[in-house]
């Protein structure tokens, strides 16, 4: 268990973390352990710096752009965000630090 109560589960092999991505699999498993919520995939944040302000993180073009641009697969992607508040920005600045979240591939 980690500090929040969740399980942190580690599969010993390939073929168990396969057998584990997929999601009726991993539903038993967390019946067995009476567990209410379902296996959560590991995200991974990456930092991505200078990014123009005129880039949205809510839009599905720019995201589309910023995947096919560093070649990430879109299936690997599950959210982007400013690092820093856009109202804390100063009214002069062009680029700001971006977070992406990916997921393992699977």
């Amino acid at each position: 268990r980690i500090s929040n109560g969740s399980i942190l589960a580690e599969a010993g092999n390939d073929d168990t973390a396969n057998w584990l991505r997929n999601m009726e699999q991993a539903r038993s498993v967390t019946g067995m352990l009476g567990a209410t919520d379902t296996f959560r995939r590991r995200l991974y944040p990456v930092l991505v710096k200078m990014v123009p302000i005129t880039f949205d993180p809510t839009n599905a073009d720019h995201i589309v752009e910023l995947l096919q641009g560093n070649n990430i697969k879109s299936e690997i992607w599950w959210n982007a965000r400013w690092l820093k508040p856009t109202e804390r920005r100063r009214p002069d600045q062009k680029f700001a630090h971006l977070t992406i979240s990916l997921v393992e591939e699977g």
